[in-house]
């Protein structure tokens, strides 16, 4: 082909067909490259090393690593105000919340049923004899209003109540009033007991006599050993609620201030035998409450 044919074949030829493709230079290629190795290098530098689940046997020496790669919390104890404290001292807070006294006031609900009667009716032999009535249960709720000791959460009765406030003497002498009056009600418990079998025995005499005499004789005595047994059922249970009542209610020994500063003088010797301080004393008091 001449020279003339090659022009006019470049002439008639689309623009750009002829032309090779832009080439990325060595330099260039190479750059961009290096760049994202760069980005991927630092990518893997950021990612956090994941922790270590387990220490291959044999070698147990490097344990220790894994309190630098796994850092355990630790929270310090502190007492009101943010003061940091010791074990010990955490020991004695917990002493003396569960060990410190206060006066509270509570209120109990008591639901039961009591029996309501219509009256009794009396039988032959001049009335002497068997009888009869009708009885009915009624519900009834009461309400108990009062104050007490309480050690923590722990309600005290009173004999240890005043040996936690240090009254040794006075603990011994109410310990004693309330045996007196407890042997005193078990006694009369066990003679209206007696009084009710002495009833029983003359219901069955009086059923078996064969005489109007010798029947009304039984009777009598089962009558009579009735309401004795009645009676002393009901005596009997005058010093026993009176021991339950010295016991149970510190009203009957002494008064609430005499309670509370009596309370307060042992929450103070606490104190000073744990070696806490006023205001660490009266917050965890005043938690407690």
């Amino acid at each position: 082909m001449g020279p003339w044919m090659t022009m006019l074949a470049m002439a008639w030829a689309e623009p750009g067909t002829l032309t090779a493709p832009d080439a990325v230079p060595a330099e260039e290629g190479g750059a961009a490259e290096g760049v994202g190795v760069t980005e991927q290098a630092a990518d893997d530098a950021e990612a956090p090393a994941g922790p270590v689940l387990a220490v291959p046997v044999g070698h147990e020496e490097d344990a220790s690593t894994i309190d630098d790669v796994l850092p355990v919390p630790r929270r310090s104890l502190a007492v009101p105000g943010g003061r940091k404290v010791t074990a010990e001292q955490a020991q004695a807070l917990r002493r003396y919340r569960r060990e410190h006294l206060s006066v509270r006031g509570y209120q109990e609900t008591y639901v039961g049923t009591t029996t309501v009667g219509s009256g009794w009716g009396w039988g032959p032999w001049g009335g002497w004899g068997y009888g009869g009535g009708m009885a009915w249960s009624s519900p009834y709720v009461m309400r108990v209003d009062g104050w007490a000791v309480f050690q923590g959460d722990q309600r005290l009765s009173v004999p240890a109540s005043l040996e936690r406030m240090g009254m040794a003497g006075q603990k011994v002498e109410l310990e004693r009033r309330i045996r007196r009056r407890r042997t005193a009600g078990t006694v009369l418990y066990a003679l209206g007991g007696t009084g009710l079998a002495a009833a029983v025995v003359g219901l069955v005499g009086a059923d078996q006599a064969r005489t109007y005499d010798e029947a009304r004789t039984w009777s009598r005595v089962a009558t009579i050993s009735m309401f004795s047994g009645a009676g002393c059922f009901v005596a009997g249970s005058f010093p026993l609620g009176k021991a339950r009542r010295l016991e149970a209610d510190p009203v009957y020994t002494l008064s609430r201030s005499e309670a509370e500063a009596l309370a307060d003088d042992a929450n103070e010797r606490l104190r000073n035998k744990l070696g806490l301080s006023p205001a660490a004393a009266l917050q965890l008091e005043q938690d407690q409450r």
